[in-house]
Order: structure tokens, then sequence, then C-alpha cells
């Protein structure tokens, strides 16, 4: 009878022990995810609505939101931790240990490149940049990686340690202009030289391109949707208007040609 009722006694005080213990675990995990998603949320409101464009210094505003999440959220843990047994707060370290040595290291090289790119200012928003075997529009940057969207409109995520290991070339500093090369359809007509003609002088009249640069045309052929398809080699004045150039002589295609 004793040592049933001892061991009753063991299982009540295991039982009475372990469930704080379980809820502030889940507290300290919950609070470590929170932090996730609101730098998540904070980032993607960021590039939603451009603020780079929009607001003066707003990379320095978003590295101080970040920060202040970190620390408000350590705040938090600690404040937790304190009321906590030591071997909730002996857990809680090893997790920071593993954690470190998985991330610190690349983390560390991407916050350093951030840090770095942010106080340089090497390129800024809109830039043409290229940096490696990437090349493309800078539409924005954050403490771990830099997005630009190239040619192809693909959006690629460089990690900012790759500009510390890699040399790289603002475009925009060197020449704003840059060659574009995109392909037209025109319905088809009888005299090619005259497409071209048409073709040229649709190119040059263009607000976005680039005077006293040259402007080739080069005919593809037929292809299966039974329009002629041109190539049109142009200089756009600056290389963070290639989109705008590129839909402004589409747009004067269509018009002139009868496109729908």
């Amino acid at each position: 009878m004793n040592e049933t009722k001892n061991f009753e006694n063991f299982l009540s005080q295991l039982i009475s022990y372990s469930l704080p213990l379980v809820w502030k675990i889940i507290l300290v995990i919950a609070l470590i995810l929170l932090m996730g998603y609101l730098n998540y949320k904070l980032n993607k409101f960021y590039n939603k609505y451009n603020l780079s464009t929009k607001i003066k210094n707003a990379e320095y505003l978003k590295l101080i939101l970040h920060i202040l999440i970190w620390v408000v959220t350590l705040f938090l843990i600690v404040f937790t931790l304190l009321k906590s047994s030591p071997v909730l707060i002996l857990l809680f370290l090893i997790f920071i240990i593993i954690v470190l040595i998985i991330a610190v290291s690349d983390l560390a090289k991407n916050v350093i490149g951030g840090i770095l790119i942010l106080i340089d200012r090497p390129f800024e928003h809109g830039d043409w940049i290229r940096v490696g075997d990437y090349s493309g529009k800078v539409h924005s940057k954050n403490l771990r990686n830099t997005e630009i969207i190239t040619e192809d409109d693909s959006l690629i995520k460089i990690p900012n340690s790759y500009f510390i290991t890699n040399a790289f070339e603002n475009l925009n500093i060197i020449s704003k202009n840059k060659q574009v090369s995109f392909i037209v359809e025109v319905p088809p007509q009888p005299e090619i030289s005259r497409i071209k003609t048409n073709l040229i002088e649709v190119v040059s009249l263009s607000i976005y391109n680039s005077l006293n640069k040259p402007v080739e045309i080069i005919y593809k052929g037929i292809n299966e949707r039974g329009k002629m398809e041109f190539q049109i080699k142009a200089y756009v004045f600056d290389a963070k208007y290639e989109s705008e150039f590129k839909s402004d002589v589409q747009e004067s295609i269509a018009e002139i040609f009868g496109i729908d």
C-alpha cells in the first residue's frame, strides 16, 4: 500500500511539474514563430507597395523595425525563462546553440552583406546590375537577400553574401543606356523592307529610345500563328525603363499595323 501511495505521489508531482514546463516550451516556440511571421509580413508589405521609391531612407526604417521585432521577441522569451525552471532554461540554451551552429555562418554573411549594401548604397531600386551569372533590375533589397528581375521577367533572390565574394557591376553608373532585344509580330505584308522601315521609325520615335544609338531590325520568318516575326535590337536611354520601352514599341506597332 505504501509503495502504491508513493508511486501515486510521484506521478502527481511529475504531472504538476511537467505541465507548466510544457506550456512554457510551447509559448517560447510560439514567440519564435510569431517573430518569423511578423518579419515575413513586413518584407511582403514593403515589397508590395514599393516603399523604397516612396519613402526616403525606407531601407533603414525597415531595418529598425526588424531589429525592434527581434528585441521585443527576445525580451518576451527571456521574461518567460526567468520564471521557469533551470531545465527549461537549459533546453532553450541548447536549442539556441544548435540553431546558431546550423544557421549563423550563412546568415551572418548575408546580414553583413546587407548592412554593407545599405551603408555603401552601390545600387538603388530600379538600377540594372550584373553579379556573377546573374543580371537584372533591382526589385528590392533587405538584410538577407537582394531581388532582381531578369530580362525574361523572372524574379531571382540573390543572397547578400554573394555580393561579398563576387564582383558586381552597376550598369546605371557606367552608362544608363542598355541594349534590349525582343521579338514583335506583324501581320503578313508583301514588302519586308517597308515593314523594317516602319519598325525603325516606331523605335526611333519612342520616348524611351536612346538617341544616337543604332536600331537593328532582323526578319525571323513566319511563326506557327502565321505572323511575321521581327527581332528588334535597340537601346533604352535608362535600363530601369526597359519594360516601358518594350511596351511603348509594342503598342505603337499594334496601332500602325492594326493588331488587336
